[in-house]
């Protein structure tokens, strides 16, 4: 499938068909950003986005499991791959985690990350390990624009892979992964705390109203008074009067409902999202761990064993504080249901006539009231909720030192087990214990060492070679494109062309032509060519290659504008390219050489073995960038028009014309497709 991407000035990127049909699009929500490039990825599974601020990847509609021709077929298979089992190889891929259960979205609340309020965002992420992908790993490299006129060519050699081998994908895809599963869970975490604080607020509200009367009245507290009526029954004036006239049925179902829901929100956070979270973490933690133990010694990862060991034993107290908060919740939910069940059989009874016969018929109804389970919840959440310790969301009492977690020596999982096995006591322990944003914390400090050691690692492994000034041109025409040589002697060796349009005052396309021999993942420039295309009329707007063979140039003229393309390479069928010379940019200057190709692009017996396209004269728009993409026997060309609104798409491989000019009949693209 052919598509197209492209930016407008608001932010947003569309993909559309060939036809100008939108496919899909991607918003920018922030409103303020102006994309500045828009790269598709080689093998076509994804694009690149570079905004005026940042780097943007987006990953909700693009996966690395498939291409963009699966995912609008939903026919079309991968075939199997025909290699030779490699046992080892298969043992150090295999997908473990593709047999768990998938995660579940969270709600969009409002929320700042809402990467993970989607199904499809959430595939995306967490997809399962393909064949292809593991033979592969993504590397994005960020230029920094400066103020220089001057264009130089900087070598860049990655050692990295070469140095980690087959298991730089591995380390990549698990560390990307672990990376975001820390968010995910850091956002489940979020999403707790705020509908823990939402299920305390309103019950507090009520509560308050009444305790200010009782303190007044009878010097007591509302949870003593509410303990004196369920073991005596007897009910102070005061609260009948709270029960009666402020509560009523009605506040009794938003206070019934505000717990229940808060208490079942909690469970479900935690058993469908954070402890699945936690399992999947602990898996590529370990996976980790074994690359960092079992790894070959001329490897290098950058992984640290002890590092790892201690991220476990932070997860391992993150699961068994986990599994506190779901039994705390149920425990608490238990109980509040025979509160509730008891609160509104009394607002029943306070509520009714005190004749004789009401009385005995509210005393002969059975209510099947628990009375040790509202005795519980009324001296224990009541009061202060246990979930308040496992947040740590208690106020820190004068003079109790917190509880530093990177500080302890020790095992992290002993001392908080043996911490939440002792009784609990009114008073404030001796340390306070670390909540559950707390554990996160550290794990995400713990990550980022990790992290940083990879990094850091594989920074070692990149060399950057000397510059290498090609002189001034025009930086917004600009394009290269790596040959490698096929020739048995030419083993280890590629040539890097790169083309370089005219400035305004020149009339000369300079190519270049950098010979590269690599060995032990350092490469080396042997030398540098040049050769020269002079423009006679007209000025060349851009210059993209086409393949390994042809370039192409769009020109415009006074009236009219054309599409030339040029061989640029001696090839091995003889035909004749550009002769190139020996390069020094502090000798040569324009037209000093005698490798150059003189063309008038506006003379038809001049140019008619390089046209391409002809706009015609008069025409309403003229080009003013080109964009070649395809592949071998399918390649097509975007032209986009001088007012950046409008594009038409030709194909490269259209047939020859009776006259012998190479056209490009076939259009395509909508004649005046909008770029929206």
């Amino acid at each position: 499938m052919d598509l197209i991407a492209s930016g407008a000035v608001d932010g947003q990127v569309s993909v559309n068909r060939l036809n100008g049909q939108k496919v899909f699009s991607v918003n920018n929500k922030m409103g303020t950003a102006v994309v500045k490039g828009i790269v598709w990825k080689p093998n076509g599974w994804g694009i690149n986005l570079v905004d005026a601020d940042t780097l943007q990847i987006p990953r909700d509609k693009l996966g690395r499991e498939a291409s963009l021709d699966d995912l609008f077929s939903p026919g079309a298979k991968r075939s199997a791959s025909d290699s030779p089992p490699d046992l080892p190889r298969d043992l150090a891929f295999l997908d473990v985690e593709a047999l768990l259960p998938r995660l579940s979205s969270l709600s969009s609340g409002g929320v700042e990350d809402e990467v993970f309020d989607s199904r499809m965002s959430l595939d995306t992420l967490f997809q399962p390990e393909s064949k292809v992908a593991n033979d592969s790993a993504d590397l994005l490299v960020i230029g920094f624009e400066d103020d220089g006129e001057t264009l130089c060519m900087t070598p860049l050699d990655l050692r990295l892979i070469s140095s980690t081998g087959r298991y730089l994908s591995l380390l990549a895809s698990k560390s990307t992964r672990l990376h975001n599963l820390l968010r995910y869970m850091q956002q489940v975490q979020k999403q707790i705390y705020s509908e823990f604080k939402a299920s305390q607020d309103l019950p507090r509200r009520f509560v308050r109203n009444v305790e200010e009367t009782l303190q007044e009245t009878h010097d007591c507290t509302w949870t003593q008074a509410a303990y004196h009526t369920v073991v005596t029954g007897h009910c102070f004036p005061q609260v009948k009067e709270w029960l009666v006239e402020e509560l009523g049925e009605r506040g009794h179902k938003r206070w019934e409902k505000a717990a229940t829901t808060g208490y079942e929100t909690i469970r479900r956070l935690t058993h469908e999202n954070l402890l699945p979270a936690l399992e999947r973490f602990t898996i590529l933690v370990s996976r980790l761990r074994g690359l960092s133990k079992f790894q070959n010694s001329k490897a290098s990862f950058g992984l640290s064993t002890q590092e790892l060991d201690n991220v476990l034993d932070t997860v391992s107290c993150l699961q068994l504080l986990t599994h506190h908060v779901l039994i705390t919740a149920s425990s608490e939910l238990s109980q509040f249901s025979a509160f509730s069940a008891w609160l509104r059989q009394e607002i029943e009874t306070q509520s009714t006539d005190t004749s004789a016969s009401t009385a005995q018929e509210m005393n002969e109804r059975d209510p099947h009231i628990d009375h040790a389970s509202t005795l519980e919840y009324i001296q224990g959440a009541m009061k202060q909720s246990r979930l308040v310790d496992l947040f740590n969301l208690a106020e820190t009492a004068d003079g109790q030192p917190q509880w530093d977690i990177a500080a302890e020596g020790r095992s992290l999982y002993d001392l908080y087990k043996r911490e939440l096995r002792r009784p609990s006591k009114p008073n404030f322990p001796e340390k306070q214990l670390p909540g559950l944003d707390a554990l996160l914390a550290h794990l995400d400090m713990q990550c980022s060492a990790v992290f940083h050691g990879i990094a850091e690692t594989q920074t070692r492994n990149i060399r950057f070679g000397s510059n290498i000034c090609l002189g001034k041109g025009n930086t917004e025409c600009i394009d290269m494109r790596m040959v490698l040589e096929k020739d048995v002697s030419e083993m280890g060796r590629s040539n890097l062309y790169t083309v370089i349009g005219p400035s305004q005052e020149a009339k000369y396309v300079s190519l270049f032509k950098l010979e590269i021999v690599i060995e032990n993942g350092i490469s080396t420039t042997v030398s540098v060519q040049r050769a020269l295309v002079h423009i006679l009329s007209g000025f060349v707007q851009d210059a993209k290659f086409e393949d390994d063979e042809k370039l192409m140039l769009a020109v415009k003229g006074e009236s009219s504008s054309k599409l030339l393309s040029i061989n640029y390479r001696r090839m091995e069928h003889g035909a004749q390219g550009l002769i190139y010379e020996d390069f020094d940019n502090a000798r040569h200057k324009h037209g000093d050489s005698s490798s150059v190709l003189t063309l008038n692009p506006f003379d038809a017996g001049d140019i008619s073995q390089y046209s391409q396209h002809t706009f015609p004269a008069g025409a309403t728009w003229a080009p003013e960038r080109l964009q070649i993409g395809g592949r071998k026997g399918r390649r097509a060309v975007c032209v986009l028009a001088q007012d950046k609104l409008r594009y038409r798409v030709y194909d490269l491989h259209s047939s020859i014309t009776d006259s012998g000019e190479e056209a490009l009949p076939t259009d395509l693209g909508s004649e005046d497709a909008i770029m929206t």
